[in-house]
């Protein structure tokens, strides 16, 4: 898996952060390792997807919060994935916000996750 930093998340979001589409899949908590682990499964918009749409999979380390408002029948991220750095932790946006550029009040997002560190990875769907 990728790790995101700040360093690096320019990278990832030239790749996802302008897309506005994706569907969460699968979410996914595991208490079992020495800190709490959360992990999210999209179909994504992908800009280098030959097919324009990847599987993403995040995993978000010691995960401190999560949330996800059910307006739909699945969570759906019109306004693109937004990942910021705030401290020591890192915010996951699921639905992220029109102008990008600025965090999102916690209760203005459709779906959120809170953690101490975020990785991803990709596989292209045909």
């Amino acid at each position: 898996m990728n790790v995101i930093t700040p360093d690096s998340l320019g990278e990832f979001s030239a790749r996802f952060g302008d897309c506005h589409d994706a569907l969460v899949k699968s979410l996914s908590v595991s208490l079992g390792h020495r800190e709490p682990v959360c992990e999210v499964v999209l179909e994504a918009i992908d800009l280098e997807s030959p097919s324009s749409w990847s599987v993403v999979t995040f995993r978000m380390d010691g995960f401190k919060g999560i949330h996800f408002d059910r307006r739909s029948h699945a969570p759906e991220a019109i306004f693109g994935l937004r990942i910021f750095f705030l401290g020591d932790e890192v915010r996951l946006y699921i639905d992220g916000h029109p102008n990008g550029e600025e965090m999102l009040e916690l209760s203005e997002s459709l779906a959120y996750v809170i953690g101490n560190r975020i990785s991803w990875d990709a596989a292209f769907i045909p």
